[in-house]
């Protein structure tokens, strides 16, 4: 299911939005890497700063509808989580980030 982003013309409130966009992913991430169940994981991502642009070329797809981002790379990366750590730990730091 597609949702469609907001109209949001101005584009001083566009940059605030790509900011937070990008505090929240550090945020998480940090959190993710100093997690001790957790961190093993994010440890073992690949090109770190390569991987968090495609978490916020994503984030700024869905909630700005900029084209940098198909949504598909992001949702190919949650194969890497075990379904347990997605459900009890994952969704947990992902509230404690925003």
């Amino acid at each position: 299911m597609q949702l469609d982003a907001p109209d949001i013309s101005d584009e001083a409130q566009r940059a605030a939005i790509e900011i937070a966009i990008s505090d929240c992913v550090q945020r998480f991430y940090a959190k993710g890497l100093a997690d001790p169940l957790l961190g093993p994981i994010f440890s073992a991502i690949p090109d770190l700063p390569a991987h968090l642009e495609i978490i916020k070329n994503f984030w700024s797809r869905s909630l700005l509808g900029t084209e940098r981002s198909t949504g598909c790379e992001f949702l190919g990366l949650l194969k890497f989580v075990p379904r347990p750590l997605i459900n009890k730990f994952f969704l947990s730091l992902l509230l404690r980030s925003s």
